[in-house]
């Protein structure tokens, strides 16, 4: 009960209904179509992900046009629930077109939602959606050809996502670079390549084992690896162990290739290994990239490597090899060789701080500003300035001398005035357990072991305070 309690209660934050319905949307309808009445079509499902790479600088450029003078961009949500609506008549190609350009406003919608969150306040949230969505379109499935798709069609127009708290002139489809962030991009276009060839599969199903029971198997492994992934990152304090995720994901593949190499039809380990790996990978590289993002574009382009990629994996299907062991070497070959740029992409956290929230880019024509210490501010009349600008200033000067993120450094001014730690989580409007994650942090750089001590370390001499 406690742990469902728990789940209602995360279930509840907009990011995780909403990579609910992203899912439900992506599964049900879009990439495995499991609620249409003839899945399999993948003419629909081309135009789809197309939709979707188009989709998310339309959705860049509609937030920015219209938000926040017009909800417009909101009504993308009921708009997608109707679109999925008249795939009951028939999933026509340009249908699926449309709903992959509406798709693809959704997912930029749930990166402003992400923006200037910690990895831990993401991972958990998406992890929760994602497993909600798989589980509600397996237990859809069952249910007569028109119901489950109308069940979908009224969550998406009933479940309403709040509006993200940003201003229009800072999005901009000007995309910096960021070095670890090209190699993961690398690294996921060749992992979910694979994962387009595993979509384009026929007759998935192992002989001897009832499909709704191997169906439910599948899912569980696949809710195992996004819990593996959630725990890892939400209370793994360092990177050590994070890091090993895509590592993991990238073996349990490599095993689950190499049990099917002497084998015809798939089995049942091989097929729970891949899903299991796919919970790992899909759980994990949704939240390095919205946390790792430099810049709203980044994150932006980063969701757009995973149409690309499925895409890729379908076209390469379609390639007659008439040696199926060939193809299983093929595979297997082709995904050790993500292990470079993975490498490459992870070093570069080994001096990245998980607690860097995606920052959000400064209005257009202007610069960014630096954090150099100002010198002492004075007045006109030559007398010191304020007790306010003093502190802030302060404040500035060491959490440059720690290399505090922009997030700690509004944590580390609350603290030293002596709140409490659920009346910063109130004032920043963040969670509880952010705020705790943040704090430890803090005390590590600062070489203390709690508030206590924290306080005492920085106390301000100047008799001002």
């Amino acid at each position: 009960m406690r742990l469902a309690s728990k789940f209602l209660t995360y279930f509840k934050d907009p990011i995780a209904r909403g990579f609910a319905l992203v899912t439900l949307v992506l599964i049900g309808v879009g990439l495995e179509q499991d609620l249409l009445p003839s899945p399999g079509n993948q003419s629909f499902t081309f135009m789809f992900l197309i939709g979707n790479i188009a989709g998310l600088p339309l959705g860049l450029l509609s937030w920015k046009k219209f938000f926040p003078e017009s909800m417009l961009p909101l009504a993308a949500w009921p708009l997608e629930g109707l679109l999925a609506g008249l795939c009951i008549c028939k999933p026509a190609p340009v249908l699926g077109l449309t709903m992959g350009l509406v798709f693809g406003v959704l997912i930029v919608h749930l990166i402003l939602l992400c923006s200037g969150k910690m990895i831990e306040y993401i991972v958990i949230r998406a992890g929760i959606g994602i497993i909600a969505g798989n589980t509600i379109i397996y237990a859809l499935s069952s249910l007569p050809f028109p119901i489950g798709l109308l069940i979908i069609c009224v969550l998406l127009a009933s479940l309403r996502i709040q509006k993200p708290a940003l201003l229009p002139n800072a999005l901009s489809l000007k995309i910096k670079r960021n070095k670890k962030l090209i190699w993961f991009w690398i690294f996921c276009l060749c992992f979910y390549t694979l994962g387009g060839l595993y979509n384009g599969m026929k007759n998935l199903n192992p002989p001897n084992v009832p499909s709704k029971l191997f169906w439910f198997i599948c899912l569980v492994c696949y809710i195992g690896g996004i819990a593996v992934t959630i725990l890892l990152s939400r209370y793994e304090k360092n990177l050590s162990l994070r890091r090993l995720i895509p590592f993991g994901a990238v073996a349990i593949m490599g095993l689950a290739l190499t049990i099917q190499m002497s084998k015809g039809p798939w089995s049942i380990w091989s097929m729970t290994l891949m899903d299991f790996s796919f919970g790992l990978m899909d759980c994990f590289s949704v939240t390095f990239l919205l946390a790792f993002s430099d810049h709203i574009s980044q994150a932006a382009t980063g969701m757009a490597i995973f149409p690309v990629s499925i895409i890729l994996g379908i076209e390469l299907e379609k390639i007659p090899i008439h040696n199926s062991l060939f193809e299983y070497q093929w595979a297997l070959g082709f995904l050790f060789i993500t292990l470079l740029p993975l490498y490459l992409s992870l070093s570069e956290l080994k001096t990245t701080s998980s607690s860097a929230p995606l920052p959000l880019p400064p209005p257009d024509g202007e610069k960014p500003s630096l954090p150099v210490p100002s010198p002492k501010p004075v007045t006109a009349t030559g007398t010191q300035a304020s007790r306010p600008e003093r502190l802030n200033r302060t404040v500035e000067e060491i959490a440059i001398k720690l290399g505090l993120s922009q997030r700690e450094k509004e944590v580390f001014q609350e603290l030293i005035l002596g709140k409490k730690l659920k009346d910063i989580a109130a004032e920043l409007d963040l969670a509880l357990g952010t705020i705790k994650a943040l704090c430890n942090r803090i005390y590590e750089k600062a070489g203390v072991k709690g508030k206590k001590e924290l306080i005492k370390k920085f106390k301000l001499s100047d008799p001002g305070y």
